[in-house]
């Protein structure tokens, strides 16, 4: 089996255990024993994994971390777990003193069973950042992170390359940043680069205007060849004739959202309060409330589409990455962003004479 295919099988094992798990201990044997062993390594081989690992820090003795990964006897890997519902930010320090006090370990995971965060130490040595350099939520994947995720893999981990990835990932998220905050809202002066062998006009303001509409325009252009690029190689490589709209129309998967790189804690309906762990546990959170206050009813979502998509339907072979509802025999599309997904809340909802007012999400 490739490696994305065991992630994403993971993926699903997740979501269907999470409802049911209360505690560390559980999200331990349920949900984080189940990760390292599709890392390639072997929970019960004491040369692999020691449980409750000893990391003294200083004067403070009998510190320990949930788990340490070890090759040639030595911890290479720290991972802190925490319970399912907790919220990792909280944690940041206490796995900061593990990692501090072990020179050999330069790449620490704290996670909850569903998000996962990396880092090592960039800023200063032997000293954890206190920032990650990467975070992977098991229930909201995409081919990059996947991709990302397979450096860590037993097989291909080494603990010298760790911050050069660290580095090569942070250094290619701010040039994406600034080239495509660049490429939409182009600056005076990068037009004027971009057309200084482009034109012997002189750079005047209405140059640079009349330029602005075209760069413009053609970044349009080209994200829409390579969206449909993206959906004739998923019809290939599936050998489908799924009718899947890349850019899902109305429900757009916008990188720029402002839930992009944000995690959800909670939301509020009704002026009732639910606790959340992932964007998708908030979609199927809202399903099941409106399932409950409005049964019979609840069928009117399959009508919910774009101009080419279909975001709920009885056939979950109409969806790129279909889950099925609780108690229904509808089948919901989960291969969103979380602007996505907070996008399509607003619109369900709106089908039953609720407005975004009702929906309140906190991150």
């Amino acid at each position: 089996m490739e490696f994305s295919e065991m992630i994403l099988e993971l993926s699903n094992l997740v979501s269907e255990r999470m409802q049911y798990i209360k505690n560390e201990e559980a999200t331990k044997l349920s949900l984080i024993n189940p990760f390292i062993k599709k890392m390639g390594y072997d929970v019960d081989d004491p040369r692999e994994v020691i449980p409750e690992y000893v990391a003294d820090f200083g004067k403070k003795k009998g510190e320990k971390v949930d788990y340490a990964i070890l090759s040639n006897e030595k911890a290479i890997i720290f991972i802190e777990a925490k319970a399912i519902n907790e919220n990792l930010d909280d944690h940041d320090s206490q796995l900061s003193r593990y990692f501090n006090s072990t020179p050999n370990v330069k790449l620490a995971i704290l996670t909850n069973g569903t998000r996962y965060k990396f880092f090592t130490d960039l800023n200063e040595q032997n000293i954890m950042d206190e920032t990650p350099f990467f975070e992977l939520d098991i229930l909201n994947l995409n081919d990059n992170s996947i991709s990302f995720l397979q450096n860590f893999h037993k097989n291909n981990f080494n603990s010298l390359q760790v911050k050069n990835l660290a580095q090569e990932l942070i250094d290619t998220r701010n040039i994406d940043f600034l080239l495509t905050s660049q490429l939409e809202n182009p600056t005076d002066d990068f037009i004027k680069f971009l057309i200084k062998d482009l034109t012997k006009d002189k750079a005047t303001p209405s140059t640079i205007d009349r330029f602005r509409i075209i760069i413009k325009k053609t970044v349009k252009k080209y994200h829409l060849i390579n969206d449909q690029k993206m959906l004739n190689d998923f019809k290939v490589k599936n050998n489908d004739s799924l009718k899947i709209d890349i850019e899902f129309n109305d429900i757009s998967n916008d990188q720029n959202d402002i839930y992009t790189n944000k995690n959800i804690k909670s939301i509020e309906f009704l002026n009732k309060e639910y606790k959340i762990t992932s964007w998708k546990h908030m979609l199927f959170t809202i399903c099941d409330i409106l399932i409950n206050l409005h049964n019979k009813e609840f069928k009117n979502v399959l009508t919910l589409k774009g101009t080419k998509k279909s975001y709920f339907s009885k056939n979950e072979n109409d969806l790129r990455r279909p889950e099925k509802i609780n108690n229904t025999d509808i089948y919901v599309e989960t291969n969103l962003s979380s602007g996505s997904i907070v996008k399509l809340c607003n619109k369900t909802i709106a089908l039953f004479n609720y407005s975004d007012d009702d929906l309140k999400i906190k991150t």
